[in-house]
């Protein structure tokens, strides 16, 4: 079977309507008939479950009423983190929301402060000779650029290399830098509620980040390179309408759903 980034899975949808018209006997005039429409999802893949839940309704990413309309959905424990981390997203919508309530957090106004470019500029100089125990000792390593309005990104943003944590959320980012490759330090990379649609292969680069949040974006796929993200156990992708909700489901049904995702982009890469 062949499967690409933007569609890997394939899903066949059948529709089926019934009137009924009952004429009354003892009453003039006709009843009314009922229609009913009921959808059937049917996912096939390589390595996934095929099973699908029956909803009367189609999923919808990036539709947060579908939590509460009475659906059943099985409870798994990772995609309950999941939608706990979206509504934590969907709160943070102030200036620096994560330096706030986080005091070892570091927040600049603008893209980059003036203490940020000579910390830059330190570990610039000392990189021949600067080791990850080293690193570890900076000051901070935690950013917090949300909230600010951005549309691009400084620079020299991409010269933190120390950085462990960078929250870019809340922001007008319609497209990330290539040079986000460069913060290979980065454990935890929040992007959320930006106008994203589209990652930077270099993504691929970040092979120690655990947390990807990509929440209320406007992802129209995922790159090849998520496969590389071999440390990935929370891929944020609640709230992208356009993005293939079998991806959504897997993160449902799957305990290690984050890992699955992975999984599928790896052997995919691989085939290539």
């Amino acid at each position: 079977m062949q499967m690409n980034s933007a569609k890997p899975f394939q899903a066949s949808q059948h529709h089926q309507q019934h009137a009924q018209h009952r004429q009354q006997q003892d009453h003039a005039g006709h009843g009314h008939g009922a229609n009913f429409t009921s959808h059937q999802h049917n996912v096939s893949t390589s390595g996934y479950s095929t099973s699908a839940p029956h909803f009367s309704n189609p999923i919808r990413n990036g539709t947060p009423s579908h939590l509460q309309n009475g659906l059943s959905r099985p409870h798994i424990e990772h995609w309950a983190q999941q939608v706990a981390l979206h509504r934590e997203v969907q709160e943070a919508t102030g200036t620096h929301h994560y330096a706030r309530n986080h005091p070892t957090t570091k927040a600049t106004t603008g893209a980059v402060g003036e203490q940020g470019k000579r910390d830059a500029e330190k570990v610039e100089r000392s990189r021949p000779t600067r080791t990850i125990e080293e690193a570890d000792r900076q000051p901070w390593n935690e950013l917090d650029l949300g909230g600010q309005g951005l549309r691009a990104l400084s620079p020299g943003l991409f010269q933190f290399q120390f950085l462990k944590t960078l929250h870019l959320n809340n922001n007008n980012l319609t497209m990330l830098s290539p040079s986000i490759g460069q913060l290979r330090n980065l454990v935890h990379l929040n992007l959320s509620k930006n106008k994203l649609t589209i990652l930077p292969p270099e993504i691929g680069m970040l092979s120690q980040l655990t947390d990807l949040w990509l929440f209320d974006n406007e992802l129209v796929t995922l790159p090849q390179e998520i496969g590389y993200l071999y440390n990935l156990k929370m891929l944020g992708i609640e709230g992208n309408p356009d993005l293939d909700e079998a991806y959504l489901k897997i993160l449902m049904e799957q305990e290690d759903g984050t890992r699955k995702i992975v999984q599928f982009f790896h052997e995919n890469a691989e085939r290539r």
